[in-house]
């Protein structure tokens, strides 16, 4: 649905994109909202006790993002993306269907003009 709003609503709005087009803006809006809703989780299930333990050490806070906090986040984090990198391959042939309605919409001029 978000494929064809884009594709239908955004003429309505002045912006005429292309059906590949419309079809990357919506699935990169609709993946991208899951993919940072996981990596925000993975980055808050790494226990406050590392970083602390990190900052006893005396690393700064881009030291302990890169060398504590990230390695041990994506390790919850790769798991979900790549279910979600599935997940876009397989709902990226949803883009074939904006191809088929330009199709029979041609179709049917075509057979409104010559009766046939």
């Amino acid at each position: 649905i978000q494929i064809l709003l884009i594709y239908l609503g955004l003429p309505q709005l002045g912006l005429v994109p292309g059906a590949i087009s419309a079809g990357i803006i919506a699935l990169s809006l609709n993946y991208g909202a899951y993919l940072s809703e996981i990596f925000r989780a993975g980055i808050l299930g790494v226990a406050p006790g590392q970083r602390q333990a990190a900052m006893a050490l005396g690393l700064g806070p881009a030291q302990i993002f890169w060398h504590v906090t990230l390695p041990q986040a994506m390790r919850t984090i790769v798991p979900p993306a790549t279910n979600q990198f599935i997940s876009m391959l397989k709902d990226s042939s949803l883009i074939s269907v904006m191809g088929v309605w330009e199709v029979m919409f041609l179709a049917q001029s075509y057979g409104r003009s010559s009766y046939r």
